[in-house]
């Protein structure tokens, strides 16, 4: 899915829904999202009344500080013995830059001199930036 960087928050991404067809605490989903290290904070995932997992995004993303990023929804159900059956839905959120920078210098001179009789027109001084 795509996001615009600096967008409004917060902003449902997505709704997930798992069924399992078990009976009782087997039968029951429950949902987990994982996120990147330093990301937690960024989405939210809500378990509604009617068993449907809501991705939240909490904070505005930056496209300069990450493009992409990789959640992971595991689905679980509420087995109180024996194994935990899980179910994995991976998600990528990439982020849409939008042109928010100013132009940076890469080179510039520091002083540069021009002789006073310079024709005009002269090439006088080059620098280089990026956007």
């Amino acid at each position: 899915m795509k996001v615009e960087e600096n967008g409004d928050v917060p902003l449902v991404l997505t709704s997930i829904e798992c069924h399992d067809l078990d009976e009782g605490p087997y039968g029951q989903v429950i949902y987990k999202l994982e996120t990147d290290p330093g990301d937690e904070e960024l989405f939210n995932l809500h378990q509604t009344k009617e068993g449907k997992g809501i991705l939240k995004l909490l904070q505005p993303l930056d496209y300069d500080r990450k493009f992409l990023y990789q959640l992971k929804v595991i689905a679980m159900d509420r087995s109180n013995t024996g194994q935990v059956n899980t179910a994995i839905n991976p998600i990528l959120v990439e982020v849409i830059d939008r042109e928010d920078r100013p132009p940076e210098w890469l080179v510039v001179p520091s002083v540069t001199r021009i002789a006073e009789d310079v024709a005009k027109g002269s090439f006088v001084l080059q620098g280089e930036l990026v956007n």
